[in-house]
């Protein structure tokens, strides 16, 4: 007779751990799907931000900075006069064919950048590339 309680309380134990057991795994599996909720939330939203136009912001931002640049220069160092009135000056009508040659660079998926600093490099000498300075820091 002992035995068999003995072997009842086993039955049971063995219950109670299998239900504990299938209890732990479901609470994982709810975790693992949460977390791979969050994860797909998150990728979401960053392939919605490339795909409406973070990276071409800034893009932009830079060619912004590098023309604003470059016309600084060229008044200050070069003595081009600068835009006033609107009047059609050497100075804007560049700014305008820079302007149009950053959107047709832009705008042509087929356009290989590589290709074209090259054409530029070949047509007017002047090329423009990363270095690294004595730190290892890209110039």
């Amino acid at each position: 007779m002992i035995d068999a309680y003995k072997k009842q309380a086993d039955q049971h134990m063995r219950k109670v751990w299998k239900e504990y057991d299938d209890r732990q795994r479901e609470q994982e599996r709810k975790r693992d799907a949460e977390f791979t909720d969050k994860v797909n939330a998150l990728w979401s939203e960053r392939e919605k931000r490339f795909k409406t136009g973070y990276q071409q912001t800034d893009t932009m931002a830079m060619a912004s900075a590098l023309l604003t640049i470059t016309v600084k220069v060229l008044c200050e160092d070069f003595g081009w006069v600068p835009i006033r009135n609107g009047h059609r000056t050497r100075l804007r009508r560049f700014a305008e064919r820079v302007c149009e040659e950053i959107t047709r660079i832009g705008t042509d998926e087929n356009l290989d950048i590589m290709r074209y600093a090259d054409e530029i490099d070949q047509k007017y000498g002047v090329s423009f590339m990363m270095e690294d300075d004595e730190e290892g820091e890209s110039a």
